[in-house]
């Protein structure tokens, strides 16, 4: 059965005998993997002792499809609760059969959480799933805007640290949107800060100055900002400074999706008349952002930044694949949307004159 994320974190906080497999997909990785952890709090809360986990990577049960059910039909060794990490490769193809064998068994006593971002809304697992009364499974997709920095807050919040509209916009941009990160850095803050929850403290700029992320945000400001913003003279240069810092081809791609889709949502705002600085301007942007998404707005129009957003999802998936070329794919998006941009630019310049 397919349900939205929301539902599958009630499913997976309050797990029932009835469901034997939690398939948990999506672009957002990191959120399928945060609520997947769940499901082990979940049994620990309920018995009060730490359940057995046992994983299994999907290739394994290519050759061995009734691993699988057996798994989920054996008792624990130390007679508590069990349960099964199941990571799933590529589509899932690999683990079809053995998943369906789990669906079919005539008993399975300890739940299965299967965890794949390359399991798309086609694929045959989620269809499989998707048919069944013993399953759930949820697709999950990154936060954006106001739910990313609702995300940062609550975090904080569970750390004691209270943080504020700008603040938890510049600590979401320094992680990229990557909520696992961004879990960790609350953390290393709260404890920078001696705040929790009984003691709390305010999160303000000054900290993430001083233990910030290490993710070279503005080295991903200048990437975006001569990638999208059309700025091929720079190319050798920023190149050179990936290079040089060892700037994460995943961390920069999910940056440059992060703006793509912001563009994509402030277009709607230019589309009906307002200026791309006015669009900027009350579109929740990071005050020193404004005038870069201003400019790409004027280069980026609604159907190119939905190409954008596509392209830049395809090109994490190409580098997530076995056997990528990280580095190279990375840099030829930059250097293929830097002159894309560029020339878009050029002829919005002469329409306009």
């Amino acid at each position: 059965m397919r349900v939205k994320p929301p539902e599958m974190a009630r499913a997976l906080t309050n797990p029932g005998d009835d469901v034997r497999l939690y398939l948990l997909t999506g672009p957002d990785q990191a959120g399928a993997i945060a609520a997947g952890r769940t499901l082990g709090q979940a049994l620990r809360n309920r018995g009060g002792e730490e359940p057995e986990r046992v994983d299994i990577a999907s290739a394994a049960l290519k050759a061995d499809p009734a691993r699988l059910a057996d798994e989920a039909a054996a008792i624990s060794l130390f007679g508590g609760a069990r349960y099964i990490e199941l990571a799933v490769a590529g589509s899932g193809d690999d683990c079809l059969a053995a998943v369906e064998a789990l669906l079919e068994a005539t008993q399975a006593g300890n739940p299965v959480v299967a965890i794949g971002p390359g399991v798309s809304a086609k694929s045959k697992l989620i269809k499989l799933a998707d048919a069944s009364a013993r399953a759930r499974a949820a697709i999950y997709y990154p936060p954006e805007g106001r739910a990313l920095e609702t995300l940062a807050r609550e975090i904080a919040a569970g750390h004691g640290l209270s943080v504020d509209r700008e603040t938890a916009l510049r600590l979401t941009d320094m992680v990229a949107g990557d909520r696992l990160l961004l879990a960790a850095e609350i953390e290393k803050l709260a404890l920078y800060l001696d705040a929790s929850p009984a003691e709390p403290k305010p999160l303000t700029p000054a900290a993430l100055a001083a233990l910030g992320a290490e993710t070279h945000e503005e080295d991903i400001a200048r990437c975006i900002d001569v990638a999208m913003g059309g700025r091929p003279g720079a190319l050798r240069a920023m190149l050179e400074n990936i290079d040089a810092t060892g700037l994460n081809e995943i961390r920069l791609i999910r940056a440059m999706g992060n703006r793509a889709r912001l563009l994509a949502r402030l277009r709607g705002a230019v589309d009906a008349g307002r200026s791309p600085a006015q669009a900027a301007d009350g579109g929740n942007v990071f005050f020193k952002e404004k005038a870069s998404v201003a400019r790409q707005l004027a280069i980026w129009d609604t159907p190119a930044t939905a190409r954008l957003v596509a392209k830049l999802q395809a090109a994490e998936r190409a580098i997530k694949s076995p056997a990528s070329a990280g580095g190279i794919v990375m840099r030829q998006l930059l250097v293929d949307m830097a002159h894309e941009a560029n020339r878009r630019a050029a002829r919005g310049d002469a329409a306009r004159r």
